[in-house]
């Protein structure tokens, strides 16, 4: 299993981290912050559901190379925090299956986030009897509603992909605004940055909220005291019907060696989605499949026939 260290290191940091600018907040820069705050806090108005239809991939870092591990279409359905993947692998390269981690070499998995529970099936005819099992995991959100499916092997919380990586409104309220350098560029661009740790002793963050995506968050940057790039984030908007929406997602981690990718071909905000999308029916489980409940006492459960 993999985490993404350098987004904890760096949340956590927030905490104790110093100034960026000496001198008091210059109402340009105040004007850029109250905008970004703003545009941040009606995401979640704005988008209260949505489906989706593209592509994951999941690539190793080796030097200057990134050689692709696995592929997959993806469905994704989202109602509030609640959300809905399914991944058909249609590419898993010989490299990836020689990690000796058998459990990621399905044909197929889904990932469900009920609003306490977390979910996942997982399909291969490695699996006996049936070729399918499941898993339950307690679910616990983020001071900003994320519910990492990180245990089920994919990095985000898509009812969450705009606070993924950095929710504006939590980084002003842990470093307030004097530490927060933050301009508008010749471009009509808004850039942000803060060192991490006492007098950045733990890196610095840049930011980047670029005009033509009505200045949601485009670019995440973060380097260690030496400078050196530890993790970054692309993120791509598209407007639909007036509403905005995550359309693609990199992520490159130097910790993890890992570099994510998640492109949407299709976008429906504010879709109607049924109730049983987030149920455990959902996971699509043959009868006799077996489940794990993994909670403070591990249960195996089947489904029935």
């Amino acid at each position: 299993m993999y985490f993404r260290l350098t987004t904890c290191v760096c949340l956590l940091s927030l905490y104790c981290s110093t100034t960026v600018a000496e001198e008091p907040v210059s109402p340009a820069n105040q004007d850029a912050i109250d905008k970004l705050v703003k545009i941040s806090t009606e995401v979640k108005i704005q988008l209260r559901s949505y489906t989706a239809e593209g592509h994951f991939r999941e690539y190793d870092i080796a030097g200057d190379d990134f050689p692709l591990l696995r592929e997959a279409k993806i469905t994704a359905k989202c109602n509030g925090a609640r959300y809905y993947l399914s991944l058909e692998f249609t590419t898993l390269q010989e490299p990836y299956q020689r990690r000796a981690i058998p459990q990621e070499a399905y044909q197929r998995r889904v990932i469900l986030f009920d609003g306490s529970t977390l979910a996942t099936s997982r399909f291969s005819p490695r699996i006996s009897v049936t070729g399918a099992a499941g898993d339950l995991f307690p679910a616990r959100a983020s001071r900003s509603g994320i519910v990492s499916p990180q245990i089920a092997h994919f990095p985000w919380d898509i009812a969450h992909l705009d606070r993924e990586v950095c929710y504006f409104p939590m980084v002003i309220e842990n470093l307030g605004r004097d530490r927060l350098a933050c301009s508008y560029t010749p471009q009509g661009d808004i850039t942000a940055g803060y060192l991490v740790g006492r007098q950045g002793k733990a890196g610095k963050v840049d930011l980047l909220f670029r005009k033509k995506d009505g200045f949601h968050l485009g670019s995440y940057r973060c380097e260690n005291p030496q400078r050196k790039l530890m993790q970054s984030n692309d993120l791509a908007w598209t407007q639909i019907d007036g509403v905005w929406c995550v359309k693609k997602m990199i992520e490159v981690s130097y910790i993890a060696n890992k570099k994510w990718e998640l492109e949407f071909n299709t976008i429906k905000p504010n879709a109607a989605i049924e109730e049983n999308t987030f149920a455990l029916e959902a996971l699509e489980l043959p009868a006799r499949s077996r489940i794990i409940e993994r909670g403070p006492v591990t249960r195996i459960t089947r489904v029935a026939e």
